[in-house]
């Protein structure tokens, strides 16, 4: 119920209306993605907390529930082989 917001905050989020917690959030995507470049997590948070508010409310909800069922698809460049870019799916939950 006391929750401190700002840099040093309880949870880590500026306000109230920043409802995902990013750096908990970004932790479980590394620990469920072991091997996954920091930058593809972060495309794959990007994905996830992208705004939607443009969109039907049916359709945004059926958008981020495929991405936290399916996982979210990424594309990052293939390091172990130097050559084009491979596409991954970061999984969420």
């Amino acid at each position: 119920m006391d929750e401190a917001f700002g840099l040093g905050g309880t949870l880590g989020r500026e306000t109230k209306g920043e409802v995902v917690l990013a750096p908990r959030l970004r932790a479980a995507m590394e620990r469920l993605n072991p091997g996954v470049p920091p930058e593809a997590i972060t495309a794959a948070i990007d994905e996830l907390t992208r705004d939607r508010s443009a969109m039907l409310l049916e359709q945004a909800n059926r958008e981020v529930y495929l991405l936290l069922k399916e996982g979210i698809k990424v594309s990052m460049p293939d390091r172990e082989r130097g050559g084009p870019r491979k596409t991954d799916r970061v999984r969420v939950v």
